[in-house]
């Protein structure tokens, strides 16, 4: 298990490191994480992050993420590294390269711990919901709450682009505020029901004592 979230920067479990090490963002403290398909090249590795804003997605994120002031960030990949063709030119992961890469997105979620988790595109929604056995809402933008976390897919590339979504995603990381409350207000309505159903077990097998032991004086 990793103690630090830079060791994934050691990774070598596929070759795409050789194209170009992993690339992270420099983020401590999170509350929204973003998470894209793959690296994209850089210029610097240790200076350049995740989703910047020369991307379509880096785009449409900035300006979600300039209307909040008091919510921390972080953008990330499902694989880390650089995916390049014999050509050198830019393609999509393979499923191979994704199953080698996985761990890392999970280790991030597990160690962040963010309130809402965006996944950028069906592609990445898809492997998220297979390794997490889990089903995000087809309709995207509304989520699926699990473990304490609020996951959501976000369409793209045209749909990324409108004002709406912008909106939607917009009042998405407001709501990332109430996650913590409403999971806190649901935990206690578990512990409440589970106590309840312990008490009502306890009378069922008091009772049943009970008349076991008039069953027994009777013999």
């Amino acid at each position: 298990m990793m103690k630090d979230i830079s060791k994934i920067k050691d990774c070598r479990r596929c070759s795409l490191y050789k194209n170009q090490l992993p690339l992270l963002d420099n983020i401590k403290d999170i509350d929204v994480m973003w998470v894209g398909l793959s690296a994209k090249e850089v210029n610097d590795i240790d200076k350049n992050i995740p989703l910047e804003n020369n991307t379509n997605s880096g785009r449409i994120i900035e300006k979600i993420e300039n209307n909040f002031d008091d919510i921390s960030f972080y953008k990330t990949n499902l694989v880390k590294c650089l995916p390049l063709d014999s050509n050198k030119k830019l393609r999509y992961p393979t499923k191979k390269e994704i199953d080698m890469c996985i761990n890392n997105l999970l280790y991030e979620i597990s160690y962040f711990k963010p309130r809402v988790i965006f996944l950028l595109g069906n592609k990445v929604s898809s492997y998220v919901e297979k390794y997490l056995k889990m089903r995000i809402d087809e309709q995207g933008l509304k989520g699926f709450l699990s473990g304490g976390q609020l996951y959501t897919l976000v369409r793209r590339p045209k749909s990324v682009r409108t004002k709406r979504v912008v909106i939607e995603n917009q009042k998405l990381v407001t709501d990332a505020r109430k996650v913590p409350a409403k999971i806190k207000k649901e935990k206690a309505e578990l512990d409440k029901k589970t106590k309840a159903n312990s008490k009502s077990n306890s009378n069922t097998k008091t009772n049943t004592n009970s008349k076991s032991k008039k069953l027994n004086i009777k013999s």
